[in-house]
């Protein structure tokens, strides 16, 4: 079986189009620019919402672990793949250990696909790390677009976020 195209451009494979597995201007940014990151050998971790990869209509918020020294370079390439595609930054904010985005685009008459995008640089709680990239790349696994953290990672993550934020701790 061949792979399946890379979209080029707002006219390839949106929602407007009657084909039921056809990706939202929004899934079609997000495949190109994990194509760019992966081209790039950029390293980039899907924390959370990466297993409906490519169709993110169902998730509403897409965690996505990096090193600092890619920082600038993921925010360009996600940025570049948003205005290929015609998605609408709505709000981006930023602190020191996470940069997030709130994405927007229209996909024909009276739809549109919304998602939450967060750049972590560092798993962390009420300002305080607790894991970091280093920590969170080991055992990841890259056979996956986007790659996700490993077994012990990932249950690790799922489990401390929760914990510690419900102020057991």
């Amino acid at each position: 079986p061949s792979p399946t195209p890379l979209p080029r451009g707002p006219r390839d494979h949106t929602l407007v189009e009657s084909r039921p597995r056809a990706l939202t201007p929004v899934e079609s940014a997000l495949r190109r620019f994990f194509h760019v990151l992966e081209s790039r050998r950029v390293p980039v971790l899907a924390l959370r919402g990466g297993r409906k990869s490519p169709h993110y209509r169902e998730v509403t918020d897409l965690d996505i672990a990096l090193l600092p020294r890619h920082r600038a370079r993921v925010e360009e390439a996600l940025l570049r793949s948003f205005d290929r595609f015609g998605v609408i930054v709505v709000t981006r904010q930023a602190s020191r250990y996470l940069v997030q985005y709130q994405a927007y685009a229209p996909c024909g008459p009276g739809r549109h696909h919304h998602l939450c995008i967060d750049l972590t640089i560092a798993q962390a709680c009420r300002g305080v790390p607790y894991m970091f990239p280093s920590d969170i790349f080991r055992g990841r696994d890259s056979r996956q677009i986007p790659p996700r953290p490993g077994p012990v990672q990932s249950a690790m993550l799922d489990f401390l976020g929760p914990f510690l934020y419900d102020g057991s701790v």
